[in-house]
């Protein structure tokens, strides 16, 4: 399974600028809660807007315990609280609307340009990436090794599901670190470093498995990899490396598969909002999204529309596409549809979503997944958290992404 973390502060000309809605003040960002955690990277926007958070605690005079614990990039209970005391602060409540969020708990915009006015608002591709991320848990930091499992990526790294054996990513992203920074693969991997060399030239899943499989052998060398990654994984300069090589072209990247799903609703004159766009980032960080998988799931979401009798909210056309399209690793089928409900929930509500539904939006003549099933519950134990919580509605369009040119039709829908 391909995995993305707290995707990603800056990605590339396609994705930050896929949503450009116009923002208002009192426009919620996050809500954070005793319920709810928001997850980001420990380099991404969140964190630094809770190390500004501190700073604005310690100007209406109240102390945090412990900086390095609370801005981590998680915000849950804590952040939520401190935001309604320094919302009350008047060196802060003078900036902000009577109404705004932030007395709830909330990170509005306001809110957040006057703790954090230095700190770029993130943007709702920004927000879904960081959403898609909380489902993973792997930052530039970290790395997977799956020889020996189900998956078949034989390592995954970082925030956007980097595999070594599914699109061979890590190997080109590795050789462009060495590329422009000689230096870094041997002081960070140490006497792993001529391995790295020789697995970064692999172009085989063969090759590149039997070499893994002895390095996650002996526990000395696989420790040399981990810290290796986590080393590399602190640089500014890898991490850029890293996001424009998960977003170009031909690399099976995020950006062509969002594209690929534009393109499909286009062909049925659907424009995407706001939380189709996260849904598309999110399927494409997780699963392997070609044209024709997004033509044949909005194919069969254009059948359960004519099956029903009635055209589809956009979050019933999202749960349709649930419906219908897994993937195809069957035993991530489960994990798939806890993560697509986040999407559809606050649109149908928890009520409408039984088994029975769902199935009936299910167009194929072949038997379920024994898996789809049961969402509420899944999405629950998973995380229980939906788009509504990154601050993405269905009420705002996603723009035209850079390069493609949407069918007349779309504007109307």
């Amino acid at each position: 399974m391909q995995r993305l973390f707290w995707l990603i502060p800056v990605l590339t000309t396609f994705v930050t600028t896929c949503m450009s809605a116009p923002l208002i003040e009192n426009q919620i960002l996050f809500r954070p809660s005793a319920k709810v955690l928001i997850r980001d990277s420990k380099f991404g926007p969140v964190q630094a807007f809770q190390v500004r958070l501190v700073d604005a605690a310690a100007t209406c005079g109240f102390s945090i315990d412990v900086l390095d614990k609370f801005a981590d990039g998680r915000a849950g209970r804590k952040t939520a609280e401190l935001i309604k005391k320094i919302s009350r602060c008047q060196s802060f409540s003078s900036k902000i609307g009577p109404d705004d969020p932030a007395y709830q708990g909330f990170i509005s915009i306001a809110f957040w340009a006057a703790v954090a006015p230095d700190v770029a608002v993130p943007t709702a591709i920004k927000r879904a990436a960081i959403m898609s991320g909380a489902n993973e848990g792997t930052d530039y930091t970290d790395v997977e090794f799956n020889v020996g499992t189900k998956d078949p990526g034989i390592i995954t790294w970082g925030p956007q599901g980097a595999t070594a054996g599914q699109a061979f990513q890590v190997q080109r992203i590795l050789r462009k670190i060495d590329k422009q920074l000689p230096d870094m693969i041997d002081t960070a991997f140490a006497s792993e470093a001529s391995a790295v060399r020789n697995f970064m030239v692999t172009s085989n899943v063969t090759t590149a498995t039997t070499l893994i499989t002895a390095v996650v052998s002996a526990s000395t060398r696989k420790n040399l990899w981990i810290r290796g990654f986590m080393s590399i994984g602190q640089s500014a300069t890898v991490r850029a490396i890293y996001d424009a090589e998960m977003a170009g072209k031909n690399t099976a990247g995020v950006n062509e598969a969002i594209a690929n799903f534009f393109r499909s609703y286009w062909s049925n004159c659907w424009l995407p909002t706001e939380v189709d766009a996260a849904f598309f980032l999110d399927r494409a960080v997780q699963i392997t999204v070609y044209q024709s998988m997004t033509n044949a799931a909005v194919t069969n979401v254009a059948f359960a529309q004519k099956k029903l009798g009635r055209q589809f909210s956009p979050a019933e056309r999202r749960r349709a596409i649930a419906a219908n399209f897994q993937g195809k690793n069957m035993d991530y089928v489960g994990d798939r549809l806890a993560r697509d409900v986040a999407f559809y929930i606050d649109g149908l509500g928890a009520k409408a979503l039984t088994n029975e539904t769902l199935l009936a939006l299910r167009m194929s003549r072949t038997a379920p997944p024994t898996q789809l099933k049961d969402e509420v519950a899944k999405w629950q134990h998973r995380t229980g958290t939906s788009a509504l919580d990154y601050g993405l509605i269905d009420a705002r369009m996603a723009a035209v992404p850079p390069g493609l040119t949407p069918p007349e039709c779309s504007v109307t829908k």
